[in-house]
């Protein structure tokens, strides 16, 4: 009998929401405010959970539209709603369903725009191991391994991104849910515990137990929840911010550890100072760090306390990161996971934020070099676009690394002024809310102007990055004198859009001056003529790397010769050789070259060229039928660069 009634009611649930979107049955309510309670055990990851919170209504409430929370592997004993008890009717997959819905007896109905309170008993059994690492909440003792790390002390600890909240208490668990929380953890007496917000109680029980109690009045999206159980200590300084308050900046670490603190802190208190002159005012009312290990990521932005892998604790990148994330992904937080890339990618565009802050341009440009780095070494095996990525590549580098350089060519595009300008403003209209692509998009249109859904669309919707080839054909002019050049660009990539649009820019390198002009490209193939008053160096495509691209070859011809694109020196031919070989080597401008032979010692054996030489591309010969078989090396160096190939001689 329980079996038929369990199949009927699975029946019919599809059936009352049919015409509902996923994601619109768990906006029937917006949560307020959530009371947690959690019994921690001191010796597994079993937990004892009550979760109390009020919400309202955003439709009629009653027998056909049940409330629908996540849940993953918990017990759930039992629920009320308003004070009445309401029965909890359980969703497939096997063999763990995700969420649960409270039916409204018949009797029970509540209006749209009416507030309503929620309670929730439920049981999280011992998950000592999980392969899929879904566990919400860690607990390790002391000499456990895990992630090729060794627990030094016995800790709990939540990890909850991106839908694990649900595996340590029942909740909306969606990124647009925010509410306000308090949280009450209970523990050991000899067990500290911290967690997000101001700890505004500790209370001891006559068991012996304690309970911390944290309360946090922002509001704050499940993942970005967090408490951590052990032996930390407390470092705390107080920083005073751009507008007068004063915060805590704390650092949590072992007691073996503390000698972090003081560094860290330090660190912590100069990027709040840097972001607040970028992005305004710091948005809550404290922030701090904790060590943990073992840690399976390198750092976790949770709302005013990352967590941080212990190795990873002082790493300034790192920490720039998170700490950016208490502005992008906290105080607005992607409404979606498809929209991930605006927590992550504008997390990482302010670990190069920092860096130029800190360092200058230069050093901005190496963080940026190395993201492109990192983002075409993903894209040669797996390109997808940065919005709306599969769950396996929503932490990809195409979101991470790729989104930095879309903020950085949008900054580019628009300027610092507005760049910056917009950014502020993108977090005061969608302060301790959400937002997706569209409003972030919206609010750089009205900032700058005019419309970019070309922008967007090439660089956020659609996959992939232009790849370049350049071919610069220098001449004399017939009637003036002047040079007149011919600068063809075409695009070749595929799986990709046909043409990524945009400003690009040549600089032409003259004997007594560098000039950069501009020009707007939107063909796939597509020429630009000027004329120059004497005959270029070089041309330089991109020069200030203001794109994220690949160039597959570069042309230069002067007067119908080719001149090389950069400094080269060629393997020799015939390699093996008998008697005498040649090296050929190319240059893009007149310098001074020197090209010798040396052998296996690094003693020199024949000079071959050292002379001031023209662009272009040249050959010397060397002759070796006086030497002994055996391995030989060319040398050449040229504009401070050396390039060596190896030689292999028989006789």
């Amino acid at each position: 009998m329980k079996r038929i009634t369990v199949f009927l009611v699975l029946l019919l649930l599809p059936v009352i929401q049919l015409n509902a979107a996923p994601d619109d049955v768990f906006r029937y309510i917006d949560i307020l405010h959530t009371d947690l309670h959690i019994n921690v055990s001191s010796h597994s990851s079993a937990l004892d959970g009550e979760v109390h919170f009020s919400a309202i209504a955003n439709v009629d409430l009653n027998e056909e539209t049940p409330i629908r929370l996540h849940y993953y592997r918990l017990h759930i004993d039992s629920a009320a709603v308003n004070g009445e008890k309401v029965n909890a009717i359980f969703h497939l997959p096997i063999p763990a369903p995700e969420f649960f819905d409270l039916m409204f007896p018949e009797t029970m109905s509540i209006p749209a725009g009416d507030t309503l309170n929620v309670s929730i008993w439920y049981k999280r059994p011992d998950y000592p191991d999980v392969e899929n690492n879904r566990n919400g909440y860690y607990f390790f003792k002391a000499g456990d391994t895990r992630w090729g790390q060794t627990a030094i002390e016995t800790i709990g600890y939540t990890m909850s991104q991106p839908r694990d909240a649900r595996a340590w208490f029942p909740t909306i668990d969606k990124p647009f849910n925010k509410g306000t929380l308090t949280k009450y953890i209970t523990v050991d007496p000899s067990v500290p515990v911290f967690a997000n917000g101001e700890l505004i109680n500790k209370e001891a029980h006559l068991d012996g137990s304690v309970t911390y109690v944290y309360d946090h009045q922002y509001p704050i999206a499940p993942y970005l929840i967090a408490f951590n159980a052990g032996p930390f200590n407390e470092y705390s300084v107080e920083h005073t911010l751009q507008d007068g308050r004063t915060v805590p900046v704390a650092s949590y670490l072992f007691e073996s550890d503390s000698q972090w603190a003081d560094s860290a802190n330090s660190m912590m208190k100069n990027m709040l100072d840097v972001f607040e002159d970028l992005f305004g005012p710091y948005p809550f009312d404290r922030y701090g760090m904790i060590a943990i290990q073992p840690f399976r990521y390198g750092g976790m932005e949770h709302q005013t306390i990352s967590t941080m892998r212990r190795q990873s604790f002082l790493s300034e990148r790192i920490t720039s990161h998170e700490l950016a994330h208490q502005w992008w992904g906290n105080l607005v937080t992607c409404k979606d996971w498809g929209n991930i890339w605006l927590n992550e990618g504008f997390a990482t565009y302010s670990e190069a934020l920092y860096t130029e802050m800190k360092e200058g341009v230069a050093q901005r440009d190496l963080v940026m070099e190395w993201f492109a780095y990192m983002y075409f070494f993903e894209d040669r095996e797996n390109r997808y676009p940065i919005y709306n990525p599969s769950d396996e590549d929503m932490f990809g580098r195409v979101i991470y690394q790729k989104g930095a350089w879309v903020l950085h060519m949008l900054r580019i595009l628009i300027g610092d002024e507005s760049f910056f300008k917009l950014l502020r403003r993108y977090g005061e209209e969608f302060a301790y809310s959400s937002a997706g692509t569209e409003d972030f998009k919206n609010v750089v249109e009205s900032e700058w102007g005019s419309n970019l859904d070309w922008f967007f669309d090439q660089w956020v919707y659609q996959a992939g990055h232009p790849v370049y080839i350049i071919e610069s054909n220098v001449r004399e002019s017939d009637t003036n004198g002047f040079y007149d050049v011919t600068v063809s660009l075409k695009q070749k990539q595929d799986d990709a859009p046909l043409v990524f649009k945009g400003p690009v820019e040549f600089k032409v390198k003259l004997a007594d001056r560098d000039t950069v002009l501009t020009f707007w490209n939107d063909e796939r193939e597509q020429s630009f003529l000027f004329s120059v008053v004497s005959k270029p160096d070089s041309i330089v495509f991109d020069p200030g790397n203001k794109i994220l691209k690949q160039i597959d070859k570069i042309q230069y011809i002067s007067d119908g010769v080719e001149i090389p694109d950069r400094i080269y020196l060629s393997q020799n031919y015939p390699n093996p050789f008998n008697n005498a070989t040649v090296i050929e080597y190319s240059i893009p401008s007149a310098t001074h070259v020197r090209i010798r032979v040396i052998d296996t010692l690094g003693r020199e054996i024949q000079e071959l060229l050292n002379s001031h030489t023209d662009a272009g591309v040249h050959s010397v010969r060397f002759d070796a039928k006086e030497l002994s078989s055996g391995i030989y090396f060319a040398v050449m160096e040229a504009d401070g660069l050396t390039q060596v190939r190896k030689m292999t001689y028989i006789r």
